[in-house]
């Protein structure tokens, strides 16, 4: 009954419940349950000490819908700081991955992402994210209305979500980036390229740019084959739109990517660099597509915060530390 994301796991008896809980801003509970009563049997992990300092820590997120210019109501989560003042225009840092039959907005704990973007909070941004159409739990029509043309209704509600967010009193318009990973990196990149100035910088992480770069199994169960579907692989592309670029834009790639390969980020460097772009790139040598080991998500994270620092300023906005 708790509100939130349970995960369940069933006894070989079907006695017992093993359920993971947590919701958005509160990190998982595992309990043991009677199976007819739901009444909690053993705490297995409460995080309690860890709940205790996020609640001190933050606000949780908060949910709310955002219109779109045709009427479509999308999902959507704000994380700000404890003292946030409504009134004082932010910095705007957006996260996405809005691919089919996803979702970031739901009411369950981000985990490092998640800490990562309560940092961001705490140091002045308000952080976003907003789930497009493709992505799921809205029915068959909402999601299939991207079949064959990947990313191009998606990178267009992300633009829309951007322009609605600009004119609220709380955002800087003049302030507002993207930030993506895997398929998120795909659509930052995407819609910062075709979005203009509305946003300021964008950090793309091992994205795909081409899907003609992309694993079979799961590029044609959405788009076809690239001789069934030309249009809507062109279309799709970041290639096709790398010219509009004008954010300044981190593009992060692991060279030994065991999922996206690398070649997508080499492909979308070289479109950049024909069209004179300037761009800053890190790679990370024999690192999969998680990019982890060692120090590296420690390197990975400090880079982006000083990336975003660099180009959003936090500390231009009044009464941030």
């Amino acid at each position: 009954t708790e509100p939130g994301s349970h995960s369940v796991n069933v006894s070989p008896n079907g006695r017992i419940l093993a359920d993971t809980w947590s919701a958005a801003g509160v990190p998982p509970q595992a309990v043991l349950r009677d199976a007819g009563t739901l009444a909690v049997k053993r705490v297995l992990e409460s995080n309690q000490a860890f709940r205790d300092q996020l609640a001190r820590a933050s606000r949780a997120p908060e949910f709310f819908k955002l219109p779109m210019p045709d009427g479509t109501i999308l999902n959507a989560w704000r994380m700000v700081r404890a003292d946030f003042d409504s009134t004082i225009p932010h910095p705007v840092v957006m996260y996405v991955y809005g691919g089919p039959n996803s979702q970031t907005v739901t009411n369950s704990y981000g985990g490092r992402r998640e800490l990562w973007h309560l940092m961001l909070a705490q140091k002045g941004y308000v952080v976003i994210s907003v789930d497009n159409r493709g992505t799921g739990a809205r029915g068959s029509a909402f999601e299939k209305v991207v079949y064959q043309r990947l990313g191009q209704l998606e990178s267009l509600d992300q633009i829309e979500a951007a322009k609605w967010i600009a004119h609220r009193p709380w955002a800087d318009s003049a302030r507002i980036a993207m930030w993506g990973w895997s398929g998120g990196g795909f659509l930052t990149a995407l819609t910062t390229s075709r979005g203009g100035k509305v946003f300021k910088s964008g950090i793309v992480v091992a994205p795909v740019i081409d899907f003609r770069l992309y694993d079979d199994i799961w590029t044609e169960r959405y788009m076809r084959t690239p001789a069934e579907n030309p249009d809507g692989y062109k279309n799709s592309s970041v290639l096709t739109y790398a010219s509009g670029l004008t954010a300044h834009l981190l593009l992060v790639h692991g060279t030994a990517d065991d999922n996206v390969h690398p070649q997508n980020t080499f492909w979308f460097a070289n479109a950049l660099q024909a069209n004179r772009t300037q761009f800053e790139m890190m790679l990370y040598p024999g690192r999969t597509h998680s990019i982890t080991g060692g120090n590296t998500q420690a390197h990975l994270f400090q880079m982006m915060t000083d990336f975003l620092d660099r180009t959003l300023a936090p500390n231009k906005t009044a009464g941030a530390k």
